[in-house]
């Protein structure tokens, strides 16, 4: 969409000491009918009449040379909108297409100096939005080119966070959720109505606590948790049990198998006693031999050594 100042009659700018406008904005309005060019390439489009009355209204016009107040200048518009705002301004060419460029030159009809406002359209192709006839043209179309221009940049408005807290506005599911949770019961219809009319998190607390509702809710809560508190300790109470139950059965298996062991081994020594008393016998018998033998002269000794090596020997097998 673009505007042409032409298209529009009324008279621009505002009453200021007595002193009334006296030019139309399709004689004087090439500066604000950039700046509406340039508010609808943004996405907020205003005609050049709707921003004269917005601009007279905020008393944002000013007076440059004929007592007149029906000038503006290059930040006018960011006094307008404040999510456009001036990023930079020069003299020539501009550096980019967001920008409104001043023409000077001698007019067409009178051959006078005058000057001329235009958005920039493409800066690549060197061609504006003419704010006269609102036609895409090149901007070598004004004798001598742009003489100075200004470059706008849009500041996203950021999004405003709802009320939090006890502020907080509440809808008829908000206030229902929290009946359910807080008082543990449904509301009724006249309950969630006055509360979405007049409440807010605060006052539904209060009625909470003058109902009731929260103490009881709040006793449940400690029940519950009481209650899971009991469940967790006889879960801890049940594995215990059955870990004493398993070494208990451990337990008994070891003094099974220690009894066997006890018995194996009196057995055994019972045996080591009774092999003790026959290697004490036979010693005394080959001492009583080696006596004798010796008595007749005999150079046939029996060995100590030897003869309990055999009745070893032979016990082993006797053992088993």
């Amino acid at each position: 969409m673009s505007y042409a100042q032409t298209n529009y009659s009324q008279l621009q700018g505002m009453t200021v000491n007595g002193v009334h406008p006296r030019y139309s904005i399709h004689d004087i309005g090439c500066f604000i009918t950039s700046f509406c060019n340039l508010e609808a390439r943004f996405g907020r489009p205003i005609a050049p009449d709707q921003l004269d009355n917005a601009l007279a209204a905020k008393k944002l016009y000013i007076d440059i040379d004929d007592g007149v107040y029906d000038d503006v200048a290059w930040t006018t518009i960011c006094a307008y909108d404040p999510q456009i705002t001036v990023s930079r301004t020069g003299e020539g060419l501009p550096p980019s297409s967001n920008c409104i460029v001043k023409f000077v030159y001698n007019s067409f009809q009178t051959g006078n100096p005058t000057t001329h406002f235009c958005l920039v359209n493409d800066v690549n192709a060197k061609t504006i939005i003419d704010s006269w006839d609102g036609q895409v043209k090149s901007w070598n179309a004004y004798p001598g080119g742009p003489q100075e221009w200004a470059e706008y940049v849009e500041a996203k408005p950021q999004p405003v966070a709802p009320a939090q807290g006890e502020n907080m506005a509440m809808d008829a599911t908000f206030v229902t959720n929290m009946y359910r949770y807080v008082a543990g019961r449904e509301p009724s219809a006249s309950e969630v109505n006055f509360q979405v009319a007049s409440g807010n998190p605060a006052s539904l607390l209060n009625a909470f606590i003058s109902n009731g509702d929260l103490a009881t809710k709040r006793l449940g809560d400690q029940i519950a948790s009481l209650q899971a508190q009991l469940n967790t300790q006889a879960q801890t109470v049940s594995t215990l049990q059955a870990s004493v139950a398993d070494l208990n059965t451990k337990l008994a298996a070891a003094e099974s198998s220690n009894t066997t062991l006890t018995q194996t081994a009196s057995s055994r020594a019972a045996k080591v006693d009774e092999l003790n008393g026959v290697v004490t016998n036979l010693q005394k018998q080959i001492k009583s031999l080696n006596t004798e033998l010796a008595a007749h002269g005999s150079d046939k000794v029996i060995s100590v050594k030897q003869a309990v090596q055999v009745l070893v020997n032979a016990f082993k097998a006797w053992i088993k």
